[in-house]
């Protein structure tokens, strides 16, 4: 199995129902590729990183393609990084608001986020309503990616794991 990690230059397709995507992105040594595969619970959107692993095939319509099995999103580190994948991985989160608790956490708003979640209910700009939907959308997608990884690795397809972890 083969590994590409770009950014997401584009979305050609995508099929938030099914978490079928179609994806134009650039690779680290500045080629471009196309990634096509089902990922379920994420949210691919414009400038965010992710690991791809799969393999390359010829459409005889549309050129080479990568059809990825798994799909995992890199946070990138810095400001514009954190704030462009909260934006597109929690709702609630719009780029105002990921922005104030960048700014009140910086590099460290991912680990806060991930291990210390009460501290997100001492911000002053969010109500307790909104700071528990943050908290819990990141709980939601941090379990969807733990699971999406763990069971391509046993070799289920995507589709099989977005069933899988639906019923559970």
């Amino acid at each position: 199995m083969k590994e590409v990690v770009c950014k997401i230059s584009g979305v050609v397709f995508s099929n938030r129902g099914t978490g079928f995507h179609i994806l134009r992105g650039s690779e680290g040594n500045g080629s471009s590729v196309t990634v096509k595969g089902t990922f379920p619970g994420t949210n691919l959107t414009p400038g965010i990183k992710a690991r791809f692993r799969g393999s390359y095939e010829e459409h005889p319509t549309y050129g080479r393609q990568f059809v990825a099995v798994s799909c995992e999103v890199i946070p990138e580190k810095g400001r514009i990084g954190i704030i462009t994948y909260l934006t597109s991985h929690v709702k609630s989160i719009g780029p105002i608001t990921a922005g104030k608790m960048y700014g009140v956490f910086g590099d460290d708003l991912v680990f806060v986020l991930e291990n210390e979640p009460e501290k997100i209910l001492e911000l002053d700009f969010l109500t307790k309503k909104q700071a528990m939907a943050v908290t819990e959308e990141w709980k939601r997608a941090s379990a969807m990616r733990t699971a999406a990884i763990f069971l391509t690795d046993l070799g289920l397809h995507a589709s099989q794991v977005r069933s899988a972890y639906s019923r559970f």
